[in-house]
């Protein structure tokens, strides 16, 4: 048995879709890391050092998109990991190359998603149906990125979008907004050039905060690594490792979001989850992995806790933070060898039923055979 899975439990509950996530194209969704879009964009500025299947790649990667066959969406996890990025050159390399692909599509952030999935879940164990504003699963932009259903337009604290859409008419107040919009999303991609830098800095600009709240969520992680390091009773890791990992994410990632819903439902947690202490661990265990996002992120989280040696890093939350919404959404994802390996070997996300190619040729094969 992996050490991804909970030893000696029985099989996961089925997984719980949240109605109002709305995926309105029956294009096959494809998430690919930040790396493949660099060297894409160094493909095409002629960098002779990129492996020639990306020329193959992007070949693939185009003729889908034409075809309506295949979508390339956009995280936020894409517009966090440029900001890191301290070559404007590059940025601006790579900005114009995830526009031609993804037309700047977006997936919602993983916690927006996740708060759907709470509630969803909440409903199947409470028998009700929360009616939530529909959220496209692909949108546009970083509105979208963000979880937000596009631009609003306020004047003070009012909401006067409406209004000035049947002022204007509504097709060019909408054409307005998407340009506007598209503007500003190729902006934050693209980030500030040398010259602006200083004077934005100088206003508050500072893209590393963003990093440092990241920090905080790997010391989390840190903390967990040293609690099964001097655990000599237990023995987590040879056990209810899994239990542990979900019980932490419940706690630390999403307790805000629980709160609310249970304040939406004038009831509280311990009211829906704890009771006889026999089956209170399973009715944790099952809310947790019925959230389809949460059990790719416990998953991962699991099988990197499994190794003691394992480096946690930044990188690690940004990959866990992607790819939490990308395999549980997507159809296809392409992403680095140790972040795949944790998710092939969870048996548990087998129901997924997401494409993980290992190779960039797989990739390409892949696309090419979509059907039309």
């Amino acid at each position: 048995m992996s050490s991804s899975r909970r030893s000696g439990a029985d099989q996961p509950p089925d997984l719980v879709w949240p109605a109002d996530l709305q995926r309105d194209s029956p294009a096959r969704l494809v998430y690919l890391d930040l790396n493949h879009f660099i060297n894409l964009a160094k493909l095409i500025k002629g960098n002779p050092d990129v492996p020639p299947v990306y020329r193959d790649l992007l070949d693939a990667i185009l003729r889908a998109k034409a075809a309506g066959r295949a979508r390339f969406p956009l995280s936020m996890i894409h517009f966090i990991e440029m900001g890191q990025n301290g070559s404007p050159r590059q940025r601006a390399d790579v900005t114009k190359v995830m526009e031609d692909i993804s037309d700047f599509d977006a997936l919602p952030t993983r916690s927006r998603i996740a708060e759907m999935e709470i509630e969803a879940v909440l409903d199947r164990i409470l028998g009700t149906r929360t009616l939530l504003a529909p959220v496209p699963l692909v949108g546009f932009g970083i509105s979208s990125a963000l979880g937000l259903r596009g631009f609003r337009v306020r004047r003070g604290v009012a909401d006067v979008t409406e209004e000035m859409r049947n002022t204007i008419g509504a097709g060019q107040f909408d054409g307005m907004l998407a340009s506007a919009e598209r503007s500003l999303t190729r902006a934050l991609l693209a980030g500030p050039s040398t010259a602006d830098l200083v004077s934005l800095r100088a206003n508050g600009y500072a893209p590393e905060e963003i990093a440092k709240g990241a920090e905080s969520r790997v010391d989390f992680e840190r903390e967990l690594v040293r609690i099964l390091n001097a655990d000599k009773d237990t023995n987590w890791r040879a056990g209810r490792l899994r239990d542990a990992v979900a019980a932490r994410e419940l706690i630390h990632e999403w307790n805000d979001a629980l709160t609310r819903s249970m304040i939406r439902r004038s009831t509280t947690i311990g009211d829906v989850l704890e009771g006889d202490p026999a089956i209170e661990r399973d009715r944790i265990r099952n809310f947790v992995e019925s959230m389809p996002s949460t059990r790719v992120a416990v998953s991962i989280k699991t099988r990197y806790h499994a190794n003691p040696l394992h480096p946690w890093k930044v990188n690690d939350v940004h990959d866990i933070d992607a790819l939490s919404v990308a395999v549980a959404y997507c159809d296809a994802v392409i992403t680095d060898k140790a972040a795949r390996n944790a998710v092939q070997v969870s048996a548990e996300l087998t129901a997924l039923d997401c494409f993980m190619p290992r190779t960039i040729d797989a990739l390409v094969d892949w696309l090419n055979a979509l059907p039309q």
